[in-house]
């Protein structure tokens, strides 16, 4: 059996640009001041998006980032594949259903 390693995601409050809607993202990795988040799709027709986002300290909210790329280090490559993985593996259990079970928020 293969040791796996430790996983801690974040889970975060993210603001979808343009909308009063706010839904829960997850911190893959972090880097001068922004955040590589995943959010899970929340309607069958729309895909998951990985964002870049800043948390804002007033609000304790993530909003996106006015930024093109996200500046990743080696070392950050290995971390961010394990919880990519870790993540992935959990899209066949009924837990992470129930955990991303919001209102649509990717319509517009």
């Amino acid at each position: 059996m293969k040791n796996m390693d430790t996983c801690i995601i974040r889970q975060v409050v993210y603001r979808v640009p343009n909308s009063p809607c706010s839904v829960f993202g997850y911190v893959l990795a972090q880097r001068e001041g922004l955040s590589l988040l995943f959010i899970k799709q929340q309607k069958k027709t729309m895909p998951h998006a990985l964002v870049i986002a800043a948390e804002s300290e007033k609000l304790g909210i993530f909003e996106a980032a006015d930024m093109v790329h996200f500046p990743i280090e080696t070392a950050d490559l290995a971390a961010l594949g394990v919880k990519i993985q870790a993540l992935a593996q959990q899209f066949s259990s009924d837990e992470f259903e129930r955990q991303f079970r919001h209102d649509d928020w990717w319509q517009d």
